[in-house]
């Protein structure tokens, strides 16, 4: 058992869902999905982003982040204790929103629990089972995560002293299932005392459990008792957890009738401790109890109203600025609680005002104006039209035109807050204000010129410069200035060596629209991936290694969805080639685009460049040299044919496209999609961007965010507009030649040929069954049906008594 947090209010809302969050969360699309902008918090590590580099802000940033944003726009910043206080706000609040990850990257919980079941010889699954009782029981007993941590640490270390089959060791896993509710009664209870047991530290382990159980149970009079009688050993190990505990019995204690001591008493007392604790955690775990009791203390407006200056202020006192991320906490908690309707379907379903005054200060009448959280679910206009004009059914069409509606009413809001932040803006003349202005509408409108003249006058240590930079580009390239616009872009690109990975990525977008060349184009196509699950989870699993190991995060690329359609299409043969030979294509990109060219050179006849092409393939994929090799090395004919489609069929991300974002969901060259990313269907001879064509989202948009519909519009031009009118006709001839290379087909010929020929080889039955299987695979197409007949055909007629032939009764 260990000490028991008292976190910020805000945090206490969000673990109310945290068990529904996970069994949510369990039921989502499990594929893993390309993040190019972090639209519902700053890039890893955060500490960066709390020590002053905010890149380009965003709308969808919870207000925390936004909190800090203010701060640092109005030239007040935060101290060093400060940003440590709002960094440790942030990943308490990221792990209580998104228990599924802590669960996958094996948190406190998850280990003590299996701990215990090895010592108990519980098999997985009922390990499992166990952890989301315990996600239940935890939440309903206020129990906290460092309870967990506390619970494995004394496991691991009676383990070590006594042995994991020792009496002492099963003694004390009783006492602490007592504690857990891991009995019969699914309850909890006070274990029984070892006052008979002449091992101090066991004895010292009960008495422990016993306080805690009484604390849980509520009874904090006798809790606060106990532990005290176990601080009175200074050089026990647990005594830090103890004195807290203390601290928290004395907190609760002064709210309960017959308190020995004021609820004054008790503030007073707490925060003379906390000045004098030099352990952060500990300072920041009491300051969190003394802010609990402040609130329970105050009516709301007040408290409001000093949170407000809490949180805008900088300040000399150690305690207040240790105290900067729970204000933080509580201010965001007050205002979402004030502004959430109760009978919400939607983000935004919200009331059209808070009960609080939040006009009244600037910083929340700012948040306010600004704030428009992240929906996955958000549909553009666009896409709702193209799913209306897709369905038949009645429930579906009405279903559309109330999201139609509500995405109306949502922007007519968005509308007003736009002009509420201009007034402000020429109103006060503030940075703050200013920002607003871009981030509610932009600075394309020729009535915002005043506003784009003054943030074309940031100076480029202004800590407004990046964001104002990229919405001085933005109204620039529409106002079709764009010398200028690539001018600024140029000097930002080569000035701002290490942006945020989102706003390196936001300009590459810009970059993208106001390339002039197709070299420029390809350079900037590569973008650098953020770390993510999926399209709600914009957190990997693994997400506070990055925080705490900066060095730790992934460097991979990719392409972001319109464009990588684009450039499957419209890139012509010759610049996939230069593409191919860059030196600065990140090595997981690299051998991407080394499959599709080599791929690309026998679709259209350029056997030199599939000589090359092989001898690069084997270097991006040293587990398929032995294959490329044996292929390399045969004549032309039917076994180099063949050669090639068993060497296709083996490994299914070969393909003559790069798929954008993570190579078909993060899946290796050799392994098997679910979701139809095997192979590959010819492009169709007309583009389309409708959600039909593309049932599987590749990468994340922003939904409702502005800036996602920018980059958007910054792909739409394409690499076509730089291409001459040779190499456009040569990328049409070149799209022409490769539909007419049907997997199916390509693929089907070749293994049939060779079971015309040769029907003793070992690995046929194997081939005809993946050509059977093809269409279901890849896509289903007239032509992928006609040879998975004919394949199924030939593996019933040749090898019928084959596993493989009894695997498959159809064909698709």
């Amino acid at each position: 058992m260990n000490k028991k947090y008292i976190i910020p209010i805000a945090i206490s809302l969000i673990l109310l869902n945290s068990l529904e969050n996970l069994q949510a969360f369990a039921c989502a699309p499990d594929y893993d999905q390309a993040v190019f902008v972090s639209w519902i918090h700053p890039d890893f590590p955060l500490k960066n982003y709390a020590a002053g580099d905010l890149g380009i802000i965003q709308t969808g940033w919870a207000r925390s982040y936004l909190c800090v944003a203010y701060r640092y726009l109005t030239g007040q910043g935060l101290v060093k204790e400060e940003q440590s206080s709002i960094e440790r706000l942030w990943v308490k609040r990221l792990s209580a929103e998104f228990p599924i990850l802590e669960f996958l990257a094996g948190d406190a919980m998850k280990r003590y629990i299996d701990l215990r079941c090895k010592v108990l010889k519980i098999k997985s699954p009922q390990s499992t089972n166990l952890y989301y009782e315990l996600m239940h029981f935890s939440r309903d007993n206020d129990i906290e995560a460092d309870s967990f941590v506390e619970a494995l640490a004394t496991l691991q270390a009676r383990i070590k002293h006594y042995g994991e089959n020792s009496n002492a060791v099963l003694e004390w896993i009783n006492g602490q299932d007592c504690v857990y509710g891991i009995n019969k009664a699914k309850k909890m209870t006070v274990p029984e005392p070892l006052n008979s047991v002449s091992d101090k530290t066991l004895r010292e382990d009960r008495d422990y459990q016993r306080a805690a159980a009484k604390f849980y149970l509520k009874d904090y009079f006798n809790a606060c008792d106990m532990f005290k009688s176990l601080a009175r050993n200074k050089q026990s190990s647990r005594f830090p957890v103890v004195s807290y505990m203390v601290a928290r019995c004395r907190a609760y204690s002064s709210l309960c009738a017959g308190a020995p001591e004021s609820r004054s008493e008790v503030i007073a007392s707490l925060e003379k401790q906390a000045a004098l604790e030099t352990h952060f955690e500990r300072k920041e775990d009491l300051i969190d109890l003394i802010g609990w009791l402040r609130t329970s203390s105050q009516n709301q407006g007040e408290d409001f109203d000093n949170l407000v200056q809490s949180v805008t202020s900088r300040t000399t006192s150690p305690l207040a600025a240790a105290s900067f991320g729970h204000n933080v906490s509580d201010l965001t908690f007050l205002i979402t609680q004030s502004m959430i309707d109760p009978a919400a379907t939607s983000p935004y379903d919200i009331k059209e005002h808070s009960d609080l005054k939040v006009e009244e200060h600037d910083l929340t009448d700012w948040l306010d104006t600004i704030y428009d959280g992240y929906d996955p679910f958000s549909q553009t206009p666009e896409e709702l039209a193209a799913a209306a004009r897709r369905t038949s059914d009645p429930g579906d069409g009405q279903w559309i035109k109330q999201e139609q509606e509500r995405l109306s009413k949502h922007r007519a809001l968005l509308e007003q807050r736009a002009n509420h932040a201009l007034r402000q803006w020429r109103t006060h003349h503030s940075i703050q204000w200013l920002v607003a202005v871009m981030l509610c509408g932009g600075l394309r409108s020729a009535e915002r010129a005043d506003a784009l003249s003054a943030a074309e006058q940031l100076p480029p240590e202004s800590p407004a410069y990046l964001t104002a930079s990229f919405y001085v580009i933005d109204a620039l390239s529409a106002r079709g200035e764009l010398e200028k616009a690539r001018k600024i872009l140029k000097s930002i690109m080569t000035s701002k060596e290490h942006m945020p990975l989102s706003t390196a990525n936001l300009f590459k977008s810009q970059q993208l629209f106001l390339s002039t060349t197709p070299d420029d184009y390809l350079s900037a196509v590569c973008m650098r991936l953020i770390p993510s699950a999926n399209a709600e989870v914009l957190l990997p699993s693994d997400w506070k290694k990055y925080e705490s190991q900066p060095g730790s995060i992934p460097v991979l690329s990719g392409w972001d969805e319109d464009v990588a359609r684009d450039l499957n299409r419209n890139l012509p043969y010759s610049l996939w080639l230069k593409l191919a030979h860059r030196t600065d294509l990140p090595a997981n990109l690299h051998a991407r685009v080394t499959c599709a060219v080599w791929l690309r050179s026998i679709f259209l006849g350029k056997t030199k460049d599939t000589e090359q092409f092989s001898i690069a393939l084997a270097k991006a994929y040293p587990n398929l040299a032995l294959t490329i090799e044996k292929f390399k090395n045969l004549p032309p004919g039917r076994e180099k044919q063949f050669a090639l489609a068993s060497l296709i069929l083996e490994n299914y991300g070969m393909s003559p496209y790069v798929d954008a974002g993570l190579p078909r969901f993060a899946k290796k060259i050799d392994e098997f999609n679910y979701y139809q990313k095997n192979f590959w269907l010819p492009l169709p001879s007309k583009d389309s961007s409708d959600d039909d064509q593309n049932p599987w989202k590749s990468t994340v948009k922003g939904a409702n965010s502005p800036n996602a519909e920018l980059m958007t519009a910054y792909y739409k031009p394409g690499i076509t507009r730089l291409l001459t009118a040779d190499q456009r006709k040569e990328a049409e001839r070149e799209r022409q030649q490769i539909e007419k290379c049907h997997p199916s087909a390509f693929l089907g010929r070749a293994v049939l040929d060779e079971v015309s020929a040769n029907t003793s080889a070992p690995e046929l039955p194997e081939l005809l069954y993946k050509i059977v299987k093809l269409p279901l695979w890849s896509g289903s197409s007239e032509t992928g049906s006609r040879y998975s007949k004919a394949a199924l055909l030939a593996l019933k007629a040749h090898y019928p008594q084959n596993k493989w032939a009894k695997k498959v009764r159809y064909s698709y």
